[in-house]
């Protein structure tokens, strides 16, 4: 069972794109390169391989290619650039949008490497149940390399320094607790609902 993003209603607002619409080199672009991208099943980290979306805000129209149990992930079309949308933070918006990457293959290392890192962290609580110094200079050198290698991607509360954040303070999910508990809250709630 593929999770959608959890209490996300923006993609209200995306509209499929026909296979038609296939020419486009950025929409060929991104149907070869999502196939590179790792997926998470703890976090429903999804790519999608057979329907991208449009997205349109501000006079500016985004690809949707993924999501996450927060929202979703969208390339802009004009300048490329990664975004995450999810709900917007108050009545006067209804989506947010977050800068991930200034690029499709910036966004592809970075997120492969953060599921390795996640993976590997995964292993070591099952072993040891903590962290020690030496995990503390692997989480710097990964955040030393998305400062160096996509500078903006590590601003403060841009996407990739909060994913850093939880994954050095152990509030990404390295099990299935979380995403168990997001299934179970969605079956209750669709059968409160039938």
């Amino acid at each position: 069972m593929s999770l959608n993003p959890f209490d996300v209603k923006i993609n209200e607002k995306f509209c499929e794109i026909n296979k038609s619409d296939s020419k486009s080199n950025l929409l060929k672009e991104i149907r070869d390169k999502v196939y590179l991208i790792q997926p998470y099943d703890n976090y429903a980290l999804t790519f999608y391989h057979n329907t991208l979306y449009y997205f349109t805000a501000n006079s500016k129209r985004y690809i949707v290619f993924g999501h996450d149990l927060e929202g979703h992930f969208a390339i802009e079309e004009k300048s490329r650039k990664i975004y995450h949308i999810s709900n917007g933070k108050n009545d006067q918006c209804s989506y947010s949008l977050i800068f991930c990457n200034t690029n499709i293959n910036h966004f592809i290392s970075f997120n492969n490497i953060f599921i390795f890192m996640v993976l590997e962290q995964a292993k070591i609580l099952n072993y040891e149940n903590q962290c020690d110094s030496d995990d503390e200079k692997i989480f710097d050198i990964l955040d030393n390399y998305f400062t160096e290698c996509d500078p903006l991607s590590m601003a403060e509360d841009m996407f990739w320094h909060v994913r850093s954040y939880m994954l050095r303070d152990g509030f990404f999910p390295t099990n299935d607790t979380q995403i168990n508990f997001y299934k179970d809250m969605m079956l209750k709630s669709n059968m409160t609902n039938e």
